[in-house]
C-alpha cells in the first residue's frame, strides 16, 4: 500500500510547486535497484572497514571528533583518499558518511527532530536507513500536497537572488561572526546556505502540523540558537519541500545545469539511502554553467563542471527556496 501511494504521491508532484518532480524515469525510486546483500550490511560493521583503512593510513581519528567529519565531507565532495576508493565497500562507505554528517549536524536540543547519535546505530543496516529515509521523504510529499493550497508565495520584490549570491561570494572563504561555525561539528554547508537565503530576505518559519519543522538561527541571552533546518541538510530540503518550494531531483550534471538558476541550493543526497548531506549556493550562471559558492570544502563562485560529482552514488537537488 505504501508503494502504491508513493507513487501516486511521485506522479502528482510533477504539477504541484513543493513536490519533488523527478528529472526522468531512472531518477523514480522506484526504479532503483541495489543487491539485498549491499544493502544488508549494518552501519557498524562498515564503520569497522573505514576505521581499520585509517588506522593503516596512521590517521587515528574517533567518532564525533572534528577530523572525522573533515575527512568523510572531503570524500563526499572531492574524493580525495583515492586509496579508499579502491575498497569493494567504496560504496557503502559513503552511506556511512553521508549518515554520519547527517547524524552529527542535528541539534542536540532539537525539538523538531528525536534522532539517536551514529553510536546507537550501529546494528541498523543500509535497507533499515533507506527504509527510514523513506517513510520521510513520503510525509514531506503528503505534507507538500496537502499544503500546497494554503501555501503564500513570497513577493518577489522581498526576495532578491544576487543578495543570495554577492552574501555567498562575500563569505565564502570567511565567516560571519553574527552566526555560529559548525566546521567542528560535522559541516558548516547548510548554515551557510540558510545565511545566504536570509541575506535574500527569507524569513524564519515554521511548518504546520504534523511535522512542525522549524527553519531559524535566533539570538537570546543563552546564545546563538539555530534549528535543525537551518544546520543540517536533509531538515534543510524537507523545509523547503514541506513550505512548497520547488524541488526537483536530478542524476546528471547537465539536468542539474539546465534547471537551476542564480540563487538556487543544490542539496547533494546518497543514492543508497535517499539521506541529503550536503548543500551548495548558485552564485553564478553563464551561457548554462554554475558556479557555486559553499562551506565545508569551501568553494568562491567556482565552476559547477569542474567539481568531482559522481551521479552513480548521489542524486543532486535544485531548491528554489523562494
Amino acid at each position: 500500500m505504501k508503494k502504491l501511494l508513493l507513487g501516486i504521491i511521485i506522479c502528482c508532484s510533477f504539477s504541484l510547486g513543493g513536490a519533488i518532480a523527478f528529472a526522468n524515469e531512472s531518477d523514480n525510486p522506484t526504479t532503483q535497484s541495489t543487491t539485498k546483500d549491499d544493502m544488508d550490511v549494518t552501519l557498524g560493521e562498515i564503520e569497522s572497514t573505514l576505521m581499520d583503512h585509517l588506522k593503516q593510513r596512521g590517521l587515528n581519528y574517533s567518532l564525533h571528533s572534528e577530523e572525522l567529519s573533515n575527512y568523510l565531507y572531503d570524500q563526499l565532495v572531492n574524493r580525495s583518499d583515492k586509496e579508499l576508493e579502491k575498497l569493494e565497500s567504496y560504496e557503502n562507505i559513503l552511506a556511512y558518511a553521508s549518515e554520519y554528517i547527517y547524524r552529527e549536524t542535528l541539534p542536540n536540543d532539537s525539538r523538531d527532530h528525536s534522532v539517536e547519535d551514529i553510536d546507537s546505530v550501529s546494528d541498523l543496516t543500509l535497507n533499515d536507513i533507506k527504509d527510514i529515509v523513506d517513510e520521510e521523504n513520503l510525509e514531506t510529499e503528503q505534507l507538500a500536497i496537502e499544503s500546497h493550497k494554503n501555501i503564500q508565495p513570497t513577493p518577489r520584490a522581498m526576495f532578491t537572488n544576487n543578495h543570495v549570491a554577492n552574501y555567498a561570494r562575500t563569505f565564502a572563504f570567511r565567516y560571519n561572526p553574527a552566526y555560529a561555525n559548525y566546521d567542528s561539528r560535522g559541516g558548516d554547508c547548510t548554515n551557510f546556505a540558510s545565511q545566504a537565503l536570509r541575506a535574500g530576505g527569507a524569513k524564519d518559519g515554521v511548518t504546520g502540523y504534523p511535522t512542525y519543522i522549524n527553519w531559524s538561527s535566533k539570538r537570546s541571552n543563552l546564545g546563538l540558537a539555530d534549528s535543525a533546518a537551518w544546520i543540517n541538510a536533509n531538515s534543510f530540503r524537507q523545509y523547503w519541500q514541506v513550505k512548497g518550494r520547488s524541488v526537483t531531483r536530478h542524476t546528471s550534471k547537465s539536468a542539474v545545469s539546465n534547471t537551476a538558476k542564480l540563487g538556487d541550493i543544490l542539496n547533494y543526497a546518497n543514492k543508497k539511502t535517499g539521506r541529503s548531506w550536503h548543500n551548495a549556493i548558485v552564485t553564478e550562471k553563464k551561457g548554462g554553467t554554475l558556479y557555486v559558492s559553499q562551506h565545508s570544502s569551501n568553494r568562491n563562485n567556482d565552476n559547477w563542471n569542474n567539481i568531482p560529482i559522481n551521479f552513480g552514488t548521489d542524486y543532486v537537488y535544485v531548491i528554489r527556496a523562494l
